[in-house]
Protein backbone atom coordinates (compact mmCIF):
# COMPACT_ATOMS: atom_id res chain seq x y z
CA UNK A 1 0.00 0.00 0.00
CA UNK A 2 1.46 3.36 -0.99
CA UNK A 3 1.57 6.41 1.25
CA UNK A 4 -1.50 8.08 -0.32
CA UNK A 5 -3.53 4.89 0.04
CA UNK A 6 -2.49 4.63 3.69
CA UNK A 7 -3.53 8.25 4.28
CA UNK A 8 -6.92 7.69 2.62
CA UNK A 9 -7.46 4.53 4.65
CA UNK A 10 -6.67 6.38 7.87
CA UNK A 11 -8.93 9.29 6.85
CA UNK A 12 -11.74 6.85 6.09
CA UNK A 13 -11.39 5.37 9.55
CA UNK A 14 -11.46 8.83 11.15
CA UNK A 15 -14.58 9.88 9.27
CA UNK A 16 -16.27 6.51 9.76
CA UNK A 17 -15.80 6.82 13.51
CA UNK A 18 -16.94 10.44 13.36
CA UNK A 19 -20.26 9.38 11.75
CA UNK A 20 -20.69 6.51 14.20
CA UNK A 21 -20.19 8.93 17.09
CA UNK A 22 -22.82 11.23 15.56
CA UNK A 23 -25.23 8.29 15.36
CA UNK A 24 -24.64 7.45 19.02
CA UNK A 25 -25.12 11.08 20.10
CA UNK A 26 -28.36 11.31 18.12
CA UNK A 27 -29.65 8.13 19.79
CA UNK A 28 -28.76 9.54 23.21
CA UNK A 29 -30.55 12.77 22.32
CA UNK A 30 -33.61 10.80 21.17
CA UNK A 31 -33.72 9.00 24.52
CA UNK A 32 -33.51 12.31 26.39
CA UNK A 33 -36.15 13.93 24.21
CA UNK A 34 -38.45 10.92 24.67
CA UNK A 35 -37.98 11.07 28.45
CA UNK A 36 -38.86 14.79 28.45
CA UNK A 37 -41.95 14.28 26.27
CA UNK A 38 -40.41 16.00 23.23
CA UNK A 39 -41.63 13.38 20.76
CA UNK A 40 -41.11 15.37 17.57
CA UNK A 41 -37.51 16.10 18.54
CA UNK A 42 -37.01 12.43 19.33
CA UNK A 43 -38.28 11.44 15.86
CA UNK A 44 -35.85 13.88 14.26
CA UNK A 45 -33.01 12.46 16.35
CA UNK A 46 -33.99 8.92 15.39
CA UNK A 47 -33.73 9.78 11.71
CA UNK A 48 -30.38 11.52 12.15
CA UNK A 49 -29.05 8.52 14.09
CA UNK A 50 -30.03 6.19 11.25
CA UNK A 51 -28.72 8.60 8.60
CA UNK A 52 -25.40 8.91 10.42
CA UNK A 53 -25.04 5.15 10.88
CA UNK A 54 -25.64 4.51 7.16
CA UNK A 55 -23.28 7.34 6.27
CA UNK A 56 -20.58 5.69 8.40
CA UNK A 57 -20.90 2.48 6.37
CA UNK A 58 -20.74 4.30 3.05
CA UNK A 59 -17.82 6.51 4.13
CA UNK A 60 -16.00 3.36 5.20
CA UNK A 61 -16.49 2.13 1.63
CA UNK A 62 -15.23 5.41 0.16
CA UNK A 63 -18.68 6.70 -0.85
CA UNK A 64 -19.97 10.13 0.06
CA UNK A 65 -23.48 11.44 -0.63
CA UNK A 66 -24.41 15.10 -0.46
CA UNK A 67 -28.18 14.61 -0.19
CA UNK A 68 -30.42 12.46 1.99
CA UNK A 69 -32.26 11.22 -1.09
CA UNK A 70 -29.03 9.96 -2.70
CA UNK A 71 -28.04 8.18 0.49
CA UNK A 72 -31.45 6.54 0.82
CA UNK A 73 -31.39 5.39 -2.82
CA UNK A 74 -27.89 3.96 -2.39
CA UNK A 75 -29.03 2.22 0.80
CA UNK A 76 -31.87 0.54 -1.13
CA UNK A 77 -29.64 -0.35 -4.08
CA UNK A 78 -26.47 -1.41 -2.29
CA UNK A 79 -27.68 -2.77 1.02
CA UNK A 80 -31.30 -3.87 0.72
CA UNK A 81 -31.35 -5.27 -2.83
CA UNK A 82 -28.00 -7.01 -2.38
CA UNK A 83 -29.13 -8.66 0.85
CA UNK A 84 -26.43 -7.04 2.99
CA UNK A 85 -29.05 -5.96 5.53
CA UNK A 86 -32.53 -7.03 6.53
CA UNK A 87 -35.02 -5.81 3.90
CA UNK A 88 -37.25 -4.42 6.69
CA UNK A 89 -34.70 -1.63 7.22
CA UNK A 90 -35.59 -0.07 3.85
CA UNK A 91 -39.17 0.88 4.78
CA UNK A 92 -38.03 1.79 8.29
CA UNK A 93 -35.46 4.31 7.02
CA UNK A 94 -38.01 5.73 4.59
CA UNK A 95 -40.63 6.00 7.37
CA UNK A 96 -38.37 7.86 9.77
CA UNK A 97 -37.21 10.16 6.95
CA UNK A 98 -40.79 10.94 5.93
CA UNK A 99 -41.80 11.65 9.52
CA UNK A 100 -38.74 13.77 10.17
CA UNK A 101 -39.92 15.83 7.17
CA UNK A 102 -43.40 16.01 8.71
CA UNK A 103 -41.91 17.44 11.90
CA UNK A 104 -40.05 20.07 9.87
CA UNK A 105 -42.94 21.11 7.64
CA UNK A 106 -46.10 20.30 9.58
CA UNK A 107 -45.66 21.65 13.09
CA UNK A 108 -48.97 20.18 14.24
CA UNK A 109 -47.81 16.58 13.73
CA UNK A 110 -47.75 14.59 16.97
CA UNK A 111 -46.32 11.21 17.92
CA UNK A 112 -47.47 8.92 20.69
CA UNK A 113 -44.82 8.09 23.32
CA UNK A 114 -45.24 4.34 22.76
CA UNK A 115 -44.61 4.74 19.02
CA UNK A 116 -41.52 6.85 19.66
CA UNK A 117 -40.24 4.25 22.12
CA UNK A 118 -40.71 1.53 19.50
CA UNK A 119 -38.94 3.65 16.88
CA UNK A 120 -36.11 4.32 19.28
CA UNK A 121 -35.62 0.61 19.95
CA UNK A 122 -35.64 -0.12 16.21
CA UNK A 123 -33.19 2.72 15.55
CA UNK A 124 -30.80 1.26 18.13
CA UNK A 125 -31.01 -2.12 16.35
CA UNK A 126 -30.56 -0.38 13.00
CA UNK A 127 -27.42 1.40 14.19
CA UNK A 128 -26.06 -1.86 15.60
CA UNK A 129 -26.69 -3.60 12.28
CA UNK A 130 -24.83 -0.83 10.46
CA UNK A 131 -21.91 -1.18 12.88
CA UNK A 132 -21.70 -4.90 12.14
CA UNK A 133 -21.02 -4.01 8.50
CA UNK A 134 -17.92 -2.09 9.50
CA UNK A 135 -14.40 -3.28 10.12
CA UNK A 136 -12.78 -0.27 11.65
CA UNK A 137 -9.03 -0.09 12.18
CA UNK A 138 -7.47 1.78 15.09
CA UNK A 139 -8.07 5.46 14.63
CA UNK A 140 -5.22 7.95 15.06
CA UNK A 141 -5.73 10.63 17.68
CA UNK A 142 -6.59 13.30 15.06
CA UNK A 143 -10.14 14.54 15.15
CA UNK A 144 -12.25 15.04 12.02
CA UNK A 145 -12.54 18.72 12.89
CA UNK A 146 -8.76 19.10 12.45
CA UNK A 147 -8.87 17.88 8.86
CA UNK A 148 -9.37 20.05 5.81
CA UNK A 149 -12.37 19.05 3.72
CA UNK A 150 -12.48 20.04 0.08
CA UNK A 151 -15.94 20.58 -1.41
CA UNK A 152 -16.17 18.21 -4.36
CA UNK A 153 -19.74 19.04 -5.30
CA UNK A 154 -20.33 20.63 -8.71
CA UNK A 155 -20.06 24.39 -8.83
CA UNK A 156 -23.29 26.33 -9.27
CA UNK A 157 -23.39 28.63 -12.33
Amino acid sequence: MNHQAQEWSRDQDIFTNHWLAKARRALESAVTNRQHNRMSNAVQDIYFACFSAVTAVFVNEGKIFHKDSALRLAFQREMIKTGRVNPAWGPFLDWVFHNMQQVDYQPSVQFEPDLVQELLEKAECFATDMETLLKIAEVPSRSPESMVIINTSPQQP
